[in-house]
């Protein structure tokens, strides 16, 4: 008993202290992590940092919006921000800033491009310290954070591609005077132009700006001006003396020409243009800038000249309103915010959305024209197995394992006791077939031979368009990435244009489908055990360290843009596109189209109106090289009707079954939904609104909304749509080989038309 206790005792020291040490240990590295997240905190606290997302901490889902981080941080000292959000696959995409160094008091302000590709994203800000040498491709290894904070999902409004999204500068009165006008719209009221992003790209969420213009210079307004010239919709009236507004700098850059002032006192023509039941009275004459010429349409006419305005700006839409709606003759109009709507081309308040859809869409997952489009470059020639073949496959092995081991040890073999040898063979040749004949795919012969093994292939679209008329461009890149093993990829991707433009910005990352299925928006944002992060640097177009699964795909997608300085008067005199064409009554057009592009113009038409003109396939101006002149009229090219040639519409005569004579009859081909060819579905989706919309197509178009060019045709303007042959720059995959499979460039050049209208004689102008 006591040598018991006597080597309990010896050994009871050596337990304590090593328990002891233990306990330090762990004491020890409590007190570190403690450390860590305090020093954290502390550089949390010093910072005062102040995060704003997009407008008024609004942004849209699926679109580019930018962050401004302003933080108090140690002068002249170099900094990076981050910004995590959820992409489509549920992983946290790192959207990264420039390197750029505090002030000399102190402050840093970081500028981030992101956009969120899943719904319910929280948003995680990280501030960097870049030690000197930093370079972009060793900002992880050479950086401290001195900066965490996750911002909730909820602490930020978010609006779905569904939603409009209606943006006011400054002194717009009346537009909430009622319950029905904000439903289902969303309205930011900004009190200046400074703040909107700086880079135009990030205002693509916004649907409508109304605009009460006052006294805004025009190194202000530039911003606004590019973005409308890319396809942006501006609503302005003036908030100001009619005298003011037509010296102000807006004033001489808007497409419409003015000529001193006019005096307007019957309103009756606004009334009927609004078509509510509501009089709009005014005492006194309103003193208006009077519209001389426009290249567009008159909404609203007067005896003076035009008062509601509608007129193209580059691949944008113009409305301007001659009238100051902040005066109290407006005002006090009940039907005010009826005109907003109208103006903002928003539907009226007593309309009612169809969000009808069929079944087929429902089966399908397939709603809107994006997911055909990415379903169309996700073609690489390859023939997944079809789900009859393991099914066939089940009944084969069953009918070999059962009659034939049967027939085989019963009448050939004489043993019946062979059965354990022959039928667990039988089973091992069955399963073997199978798995060989499940992972067989078969490949077109032709991608068969350029294919190189373990090679990385991609599909690349590229949608280019020019604005005749303001020398604007913009663009997107779509890159679909087919990766045959598990990994992370560092992707660097490029676009080059067939007419080059300066001032360009572009912006990258990882795209995904408006969809509530597999990769789309809408899936509820969830954690998952493989959610993992990656990085992005959008304005050099790469993308670090992204996670992809044996032979699945990554879609990359690129949005750019040419800014056009407003104070530049002196055009170059080479542009991508140059016309000069006319139209009579009859719509017809008449004068010269010929191009600057690096390559042939193949597979063109032309659309203006409601006419469509083309030439034969085999015609020898089915390819335009550079400096070809296209003329028109000319016995070669072909009109039709531009919905009939889209729809395929025809019309026939058929002998009536009963009675005498012949009665018409009109066919028309239904849109294929599941169509690869992108030729087709971007036709299509061009001229969206013309073939019918959605009751055509069965799709929507909220995500390629800007890309349907149909509202230009009613505004004077024709386009003509073809393929440039051209090479595109490879993506570029670290340490990995590339093949390209199929690339395509689309471009699409926007030009004006002068349309000879018989001049309206005015009534001279009243002077007392």
């Amino acid at each position: 008993m006591n040598l018991n206790l006597g080597k309990i005792r010896l050994h009871a020291p050596h337990s304590l202290l090593y328990r002891m040490k233990a306990g330090w240990l762990v004491l020890g590295i409590f007190l570190a992590i403690c450390s860590s997240f305090s020093s954290i905190a502390c550089a949390a606290e010093q910072a005062d940092v102040q995060i704003d997302i997009g407008l008024q901490n609004t942004y849209k889902i699926g679109c580019w919006t930018q962050a401004k981080v302003q933080a108090k941080l140690e002068a002249n000292r170099n900094y990076r921000t981050e910004i995590r959000v959820l992409d489509a696959d549920g992983n946290y995409a790192g959207y990264s800033s420039p390197v750029t160094s505090a002030s000399a008091a102190g402050d840093y302000v970081g500028y981030v491009d992101v956009i969120v590709n899943r719904i319910q994203s929280d948003f995680r800000i990280l501030i960097f310290e870049a030690t000197e040498g930093t370079s972009e491709a060793t900002a992880s290894t050479s950086e401290k954070m001195i900066f965490d904070q996750i911002q909730p999902a909820g602490t930020v409004i978010e609006l779905t591609q569904h939603q409009p999204w209606l943006v006011t500068i400054g002194r717009v009165e009346g537009i909430e005077t009622t319950a029905e006008f904000v439903k289902d719209l969303q309205i930011t009221t900004l009190s200046s132009i400074e703040e909107l992003p700086q880079n135009p790209l990030a205002m693509a969420g916004i649907d409508v700006v109304l605009f009460g213009h006052s006294n805004e210079s025009m190194e202000s307004i530039s911003q606004i001006i590019s973005w409308v010239q890319v396809g942006g919709k501006l609503v302005i009236f003036p908030d100001q003396e009619a005298e003011k507004f037509l010296e102000s700098s807006l004033a001489f850059k808007l497409p419409i020409s003015f000529e001193r002032t006019a005096q307007v006192r019957d309103l009756s023509r606004v009334e009927s243009f609004v078509g509510e039941a509501s009089r709009l009275r005014t005492r006194n004459p309103l003193t208006i800038p009077r519209i001389v010429s426009v290249n567009g349409t008159t909404l609203v006419g007067g005896l003076t000249g035009p008062l509601v305005i509608k007129s193209p700006w580059g691949m944008g839409e113009l409305t301007f309103c001659a009238l100051s709606l902040n005066e109290d003759t407006f005002q006090n109009w009940e039907a005010l915010p009826q005109l907003y709507r109208i103006l903002a081309d928003l539907p009226g308040l007593n309309e009612s959305r169809n969000d009808s859809s069929s079944n087929l869409l429902t089966q399908t997952g397939l709603s809107d024209f994006k997911t055909q489009w990415d379903a169309g470059l996700s073609d690489f020639g390859l023939l997944a197995p079809n789900v009859w073949i393991p099914l066939s496959l089940l009944l084969a092995t069953a009918f070999i394992v059962g009659p034939i081991d049967y027939f085989l040890v019963r009448h050939i073999l004489k043993k019946p006791w062979l059965t354990w040898c022959t039928f667990p063979t039988l089973v091992v040749i069955s399963v073997i077939w199978g798995l060989r004949s499940t992972d067989r795919q078969a490949v077109n012969a032709a991608s068969a031979a350029e294919e190189k093994p373990g090679a990385i292939r991609y599909n690349q679209a590229l949608v280019v368009d020019y604005a005749e008329t303001t020398r604007s461009e913009r663009h997107r890149q779509f890159t679909k990435m087919l990766i045959p093993e598990t990994g992370r990829y560092d992707i660097s991707v490029k676009s080059e244009l067939p007419f080059s433009m300066p001032d360009h910005v572009e912006l990258t990352t990882t795209s995904s489908v408006p969809e509530a299925t597999y990769r789309g928006y809408y899936r509820n944002a969830s954690a998952h055990l493989d959610q993992t992060s990656y990085q992005i640097q959008p304005q050099l177009g790469k993308v670090l360290r992204a996670p992809a699964h044996e032979q699945s795909t990554l879609l990359l997608e690129a949005a750019g843009m040419s800014l056009i300085d407003p104070d530049h008067d002196e055009l170059e005199t080479t542009f991508a596109v140059t016309s000069q064409l006319s139209s009579n009554s009859s719509m017809q057009v008449k004068g010269t189209i010929q191009h600057a592009l690096s390559g042939e113009l193949t597979d063109w038409f032309l659309a203006y109106d409601k006419l469509i003109y083309f030439v034969d396939e085999d015609h020898e101006q089915a390819s335009l090289a550079p400096g070809e002149v296209l003329e028109f009229p000319s016995r070669s090219i072909r009109q039709r009707e531009l919905s009939a040639q889209l729809t395929g519409t025809t019309q026939s005569l058929v002998k009536r079954k009963t009675g005498v004579g012949e009665k018409l009859m009109i066919r028309r081909v239904d849109y294929d939904l599941f169509s690869p060819d992108l030729d087709y579905i971007l036709t299509i989706m061009t001229f969206h609104d013309l073939v019918g919309g959605k009751d055509y197509t069965k799709l929507t178009n909220i995500e390629f909304s800007n890309w349907d060019l149909s509202p230009l045709l009613a505004l004077d303007q024709a386009v003509l749509i073809g393929r440039v042959e051209t090479e595109q720059p490879a993506p570029v995959v670290k340490d990995e080989t590339v093949s390209a499979n199929r690339t395509v460039t689309f471009v699409r050049l926007i030009m004006p038309v002068d349309r000879n209208r018989s001049e309206i004689q005015r009534l001279p102008q009243y002077d007392k």
